[in-house]
């Protein structure tokens, strides 16, 4: 307890989520609830941010307004639920912790963007149409866009084992961007509309980043897979999550049958497995490797929050078209 109480710092990948009875605290499966009564609500808010390994106690309290005593006390509770570091570091990690741990926060990540507000307005009906077609128009320029980051992630790549899986995975999914297509068709838009349009930047910019990590580090590629691929346990909520949302839209109930179609060919392929079959075979990986996959696994993570955040402000605008058309000089 001693080494955390000096410069307390949390565990990474939390999710914090502020409510009427205190704020939520998730790591993986479990969820511990703050209690009110350490300090109001804005005064817990801003514990996320200063709990980062660089402050002391006092240091904290003085930020925050609340007294040392407190912060010690919420420090010894989020230390008791296992939610801040403890030292010492290691060297190296098995490969069999490191999957299972990035697997873990992983999946709490993919839960923290299914709450994403987009979503929640399109279960509830709240937002308008555009919002729904804009995102699969997204979505298709995504897809499609697959074999750029995969030739990059190829290109990247050395010799043996590792290309030959990203050689599987190209021919696997250069051909799913005609079901993200035929949902849009079944909404209502043509399809040669959507082709001939371009994407928004935050669509280019998710592209742009798994090329850039692909080409740079095969591992970290395969780990990022785990964050924007299928995996077990998808098609049924995403088929729950279509069909109420198609109960809102007045859409029948094939509708969707597509993408689904694309989902579920996703998780059979089983493009998450990527990694574990590049690790096969090698016992333990260097801390340093460990969190530079981690890292680029959490920008990539981010850069996924910010095309959801576009996509609900540009769609959510009924100034903006929804076909984005090239630019052209002599429409200026």
């Amino acid at each position: 307890m001693d080494s955390p109480m000096i410069f307390p710092e949390l565990r990474h990948g939390l999710i914090w989520t502020p409510g009427d009875d205190g704020i939520a605290v998730r790591r993986h499966e479990q969820r511990f609830l703050l209690d009110p009564e350490l300090g109001s609500i804005a005064d817990l808010a801003l514990i996320p941010s200063l709990l980062d390994g660089t402050r002391s106690i006092a240091t904290i309290a003085q930020v925050t307004g609340v007294s040392p005593d407190d912060i010690s006390e919420l420090v010894r509770t989020l230390d008791e639920h296992d939610l801040l570091v403890s030292l010492p570091r290691h060297a190296a990690v098995s490969t069999h912790e490191f999957l299972a741990q990035l697997d873990l926060t992983v999946a709490a990540w993919r839960a923290s963007l299914a709450d994403h507000p987009l979503y929640a307005a399109l279960h509830i009906g709240s937002a308008p149409p555009e919002i729904l077609h804009g995102l699969l128009i997204e979505t298709y320029h995504y897809v499609v866009a697959a074999t750029q980051h995969i030739a990059a992630a190829i290109q990247g790549a050395a010799a043996g084992r590792n290309r030959r899986l990203l050689d599987d995975y190209y021919l696997e999914e250069r051909e799913h961007y005609p079901l993200v297509l035929a949902t849009l068709e079944r909404l209502g838009i043509e399809a040669t509309l959507v082709q001939d349009s371009v994407p928004s930047s935050s669509t280019r910019a998710v592209v742009r980043l798994l090329c850039d990590i692909g080409s740079r580090d095969t591992l970290a590629y395969m780990a990022c897979l785990l964050l924007s691929e299928g995996r077990v346990g998808d098609c049924d909520r995403a088929r729950t999550s279509f069909a109420t949302i198609a109960a809102h839209y007045g859409c029948g109930d094939e509708t969707f049958d597509p993408i689904l179609s694309h989902l579920e060919d996703d998780v059979a392929a089983g493009h998450t497995g990527l990694l574990a079959e590049a690790l096969d075979g090698i016992e333990s990986l260097s801390t340093t490797t460990a969190d530079r996959i981690l890292g680029y696994v959490r920008e990539l993570r981010d850069a996924w929050w910010q095309f959801h955040d576009s996509t609900l402000s540009y769609y959510s605008d009924p100034t903006n078209p929804l076909i984005r058309r090239p630019l052209s000089f002599w429409a200026l």
